[in-house]
C-alpha cells in the first residue's frame, strides 16, 4: 500500500478542482497521513495505477476500480446518538472491448456494503466512455511518463460510473469536553461489490479497488470536519508484475465542534452576569447596603439559575458533567460563596474597628474574583480550542469502546443453565469454574473479556 503524492484526478479522466480543495493540503502538512502509525486517508495501488488506467488486455490489469468518495455529514444527534450521511461515489474501472453492444448487461452496477449502517441507494449507474482526451501525465514509480489517455481502444473499455448512497447510524457520543469535543463516526466496515441491481441485497462479485480515497463535507453549520482515516482490510496481491488491490476498509469520519456561538453566547453572558453579582464586595459592609448587596446577589443568582435553564435545548443532555456544566455550576457556587460572606460580614461589622479591615478584605475578594473568571475566560477563548483531545486519544477512547462484547458460542459454560457442555473445557479466562473463586466470579456475572486491538490504523 502506497500513500500517494501526486493529484490522481487524471485516473478517472478529468480534473477534480472540488476533490483538491477540500483537502487542500499536501501529505507533509497531514502528519497523521505516514504509515508509522499515523492516520492514511487514502489507498493506492502497489504500483500506482497509471493515468486513464492500464490500457491492456492483460487479466491482472483489467476490472481494477478508481474509486473516489464524497461523504457530506447531513445530520447528528448527540442527544438521540444517531447521524445521517450522504456519500456519493465516482468510479473509473478499464474492461476488455468485445466489440458488442451488451456488455453493460453482464456488468452489472457498483455497489457497497455497510453491516454497520443502514443504507439506501437512491442511484447507481455506469456508461461507457468514448469521449478521447489529449495526452495526460501520470506519475508511475517517483519519475513522469507520458501516457495515453484514450477512452475507448481496441484492446479495452473505459467506463464511468456515480453511485448515491443515504446512509445513518448510531454512535454514542462522547459529550465530556463540550463544546470542544471531537467525535469520530465509525462506519465500520465497507465492501465494495459488484451487484446485478441496485437495490438487490446480495451481490455477485467483490471489486478489485486500486485507489480509493474520501473527501468529507459538512452540511451543519456547527461541526467542521478533517480528512477520514481509512484501514485497508484485505489487501492482495495477484502477482509481481500486476498491481494490488483490495475491496473491504474500515471508515472512521472525523468531525469537531465548533465552539464559537458557545463562546459568545454562553461563556461571555454568564461571565458578565457573575461579575455583575459580585459587584457588591466594592461597597461598604455597613448596615445601610446589606439589604442591596442581598438583592443583588440574589437577583444573580436566580439569573445564572434562569440562564442555564433557558439554554437547556443547546446543552448535551448526559448522566454526567461536561466542560460546560462544570463552568456555569462554579459561578453558581462564586455568588453564593460572595452571598455567606457578606452574611459573615455583617455579624462582623458590630465592631466598628474592624469595618475599614473588612472593606479593603472584600475589595482584594473582588479583585481575586475578577481576577480568577476573566483567567477562565482567556483560557475558554484562546487555550482550551488548541488543547482539544488529540485524535489518536478519540481514536482509543471512541472507537475502541464502540465495539460490544458480544458473547463467544464458544465460552466455557452456559449462559442459560450455567452448566458445563461435553464439549467445553471446564475453565474460563484461566480460572477453573470448580473452584471457589468461580462462585465469586458468577456472582459477578461473565468476567468481561480484554477489548482486542481492532478500530483503524493509526
Amino acid at each position: 500500500m502506497q500513500i500517494g503524492t501526486s493529484d490522481f484526478s487524471p485516473l478517472l479522466g478529468e480534473e477534480s478542482p472540488q476533490h483538491k480543495s477540500s483537502f487542500g493540503m499536501d501529505v507533509g502538512d497531514r502528519e497523521w497521513l505516514t504509515q508509522n502509525g499515523e492516520f492514511i486517508n487514502q489507498y493506492v495501488s502497489q504500483p500506482p495505477p497509471q493515468a486513464g488506467l492500464w490500457d491492456k488486455d492483460e487479466g491482472p490489469l483489467l476490472d481494477r476500480v478508481v474509486c473516489r468518495a464524497m461523504i457530506r455529514v447531513t445530520g447528528i444527534d448527540p442527544r438521540a446518538g444517531t447521524f445521517n450521511l450522504r456519500m456519493k461515489c465516482h468510479w473509473a474501472f478499464r474492461t476488455i472491448n468485445p466489440r458488442e453492444d451488451t456488455e453493460i448487461n453482464f456488468r452489472g452496477v457498483p455497489g457497497v456494503r455497510m453491516p454497520g449502517l443502514q443504507v439506501i441507494v437512491e442511484e447507481s449507474r455506469i456508461w461507457k466512455d468514448l469521449t478521447k482526451s489529449e495526452p495526460t501525465v501520470a506519475v508511475a514509480g517517483g519519475s513522469p511518463s507520458a501516457t495515453s489517455n484514450r477512452s475507448a481502444t481496441l484492446k479495452t473499455i473505459f467506463w464511468r460510473g456515480t453511485s448515491t448512497f443515504a446512509m445513518s447510524g448510531y454512535k454514542l457520543f462522547d459529550m465530556l469536553n463540550f463544546p470542544f469535543d471531537r467525535q469520530i463516526l465509525n462506519l465500520e466496515r465497507l465492501d465494495f461489490v459488484w451487484r446485478a441491481e441496485k437495490d438487490d441485497t446480495d451481490y455477485f462479485n467483490s471489486m478489485k479497488v486500486v485507489f480509493f480515497d474520501i473527501s468529507t463535507e459538512s452540511m451543519l453549520c456547527e461541526w467542521s470536519t478533517y480528512p477520514a482515516c481509512i484501514e485497508v482490510l484485505n489487501e492482495t496481491q495477484s502477482g509481481e508484475q500486476s498491481p494490488s488491490y483490495a475491496s473491504k476498509f474500515n471508515v472512521g469520519l472525523r468531525i469537531e465542534r465548533k465552539h464559537q456561538f458557545y463562546v459568545k453566547q454562553i461563556f461571555l453572558v454568564t461571565y458578565l452576569i457573575t461579575l455583575a453579582s459580585c459587584s457588591p464586595l466594592a461597597l461598604p459592609p455597613s448596615d445601610d447596603n446589606m439589604g442591596e448587596r442581598l438583592s443583588i446577589y440574589s437577583g444573580g443568582l436566580l439569573t445564572l439559575v434562569a440562564f442555564k435553564y433557558g439554554i437547556t435545548e443547546h446543552l448535551p443532555s448526559v448522566p454526567y458533567s461536561t466542560f460546560t456544566d462544570d463552568f456555569l455550576m462554579y459561578q453558581l457556587w462564586t455568588v453564593v460563596g460572595c452571598t455567606f460572606e457578606t452574611l459573615f460580614a455583617f455579624r462582623l461589622t458590630e465592631d466598628a474597628s474592624q469595618n475599614s479591615e473588612l472593606d479593603v478584605g472584600e475589595n482584594w475578594l473582588l479583585f481575586v474574583v475578577f481576577i480568577f473568571w476573566t483567567l477562565m475566560m482567556l483560557n475558554i477563548t484562546f487555550r482550551k480550542p488548541r488543547t482539544r483531545i488529540t485524535w489518536k486519544d478519540a481514536l482509543h477512547e471512541q472507537l475502541h469502546e464502540s465495539f460490544e462484547q458480544i458473547g463467544d458460542p464458544t465460552m466455557n459454560y452456559s449462559l442459560l443453565s450455567g452448566e458445563i457442555g461435553p464439549w467445553q473445557k471446564p475453565s474460563r479466562n484461566g480460572v477453573d469454574l470448580a473452584s471457589p473463586s468461580a462462585g465469586k466470579m458468577s456472582a459477578k456475572g461473565p468476567a468481561r473479556r480484554e477489548i482486542p486491538e481492532i478500530g483503524l490504523q493509526m
